[in-house]
């Protein structure tokens, strides 16, 4: 089977060390569990777009550089890398894929055959979806942490295991599957 693999939150702690930094920045005292959207701006009261701009900075930050896996991430990737064809599927900005390709190749080398960018979270150049870029290279499943991104690959026809987190809460439709673990997610696929 040939499995598309978000990366933040799904592979590293994105969402913790973003905590960690903007907490150190700000008056504002955050948890995990207060992030109630993948549009931080909800959360922090900034606009969407200074949001986007504070993100960049994030992305050059001392924490940013201190993204780890997710517990089970490597071993996960590792077993499934011996049965299925594994494919980075982000979000993220072209801005950052030199540093991205660096960081997957330093945790996770050798596990995935491609590295597709969306550019979804990127405010300049080309923006496609998860949903057509699952399509359009034949994943027939996605590993995913973000509500919105897993319903556009439901309506591509594209199941996911959506990776449980506060952010992404309610009810679900048919073939959207929540997830609590890397141990949970190598345990479905290997169901199939």
């Amino acid at each position: 089977m040939h499995i598309g693999v978000d990366l933040d939150n799904v592979l590293n702690n994105h969402y913790v060390e973003w905590i960690n930094w903007h907490n150190t920045l700000s008056k504002q005292q955050f948890a995990l569990e207060d992030i109630q959207d993948h549009d931080l701006s909800k959360l922090t009261g900034r606009t969407h777009q200074e949001e986007i701009a504070m993100m960049r900075i994030f992305e050059q930050s001392v924490y940013f550089s201190q993204l780890v896996p997710l517990p089970g991430a490597r071993e996960g990737t590792e077993l499934l890398a011996h049965s299925h064809r594994l494919t980075v599927v982000t979000a993220r900005s072209l801005t950052i894929q030199p540093q991205t390709e660096i960081w997957i190749g330093r945790y996770f080398p050798e596990r995935f055959s491609e590295i597709k960018f969306t550019n979804q979270a990127g405010s300049n150049g080309h923006k496609t979806t998860k949903g057509e870029v699952c399509r359009k290279r034949g994943i027939e499943l996605l590993i995913e942490d973000s509500r919105e991104y897993a319903e556009e690959c439901h309506q591509a026809g594209i199941p996911v295991l959506l990776l449980d987190y506060p952010w992404n809460q309610g009810n679900l439709p048919d073939r959207i599957y929540r997830v609590r673990s890397w141990e949970d997610i190598v345990a479905t696929i290997l169901a199939r």
